[in-house]
């Protein structure tokens, strides 16, 4: 298909569509690539990402360790009271 006939069809100016045609034939390489911000941008997130995980993990294992130490208090606060009520201390 021609410009003309791309023009015809679409209703608009056979001029208007050469100069958006010269813009992007400009500046293709912009539309179709990441810019230095974008891609230290997607850096970033990727950073932040593992920085989450890592966070996650951590939070995770100190649930664990106070679980554990919860349930070793009980034990030892239940000994303790068994004790003092048998009249041993």
């Amino acid at each position: 298909m021609t410009m003309s006939e791309i023009a015809s069809r679409e209703n608009i100016s056979l001029n208007q569509l050469g100069n958006w045609k010269s813009e992007f034939v400009e500046n293709s390489a912009r539309a179709f690539s990441r810019s230095r911000d974008e891609r230290a941008a997607a850096r970033r997130i990727s950073e932040m990402e593992e920085l989450e995980k890592a966070y996650q993990a951590k939070a995770g294992q100190l649930a664990l360790e106070n679980d554990f130490l919860k349930s070793v208090h009980k034990k030892l606060s239940g000994h303790e009271r068994e004790a003092r009520t048998s009249g041993k201390t």
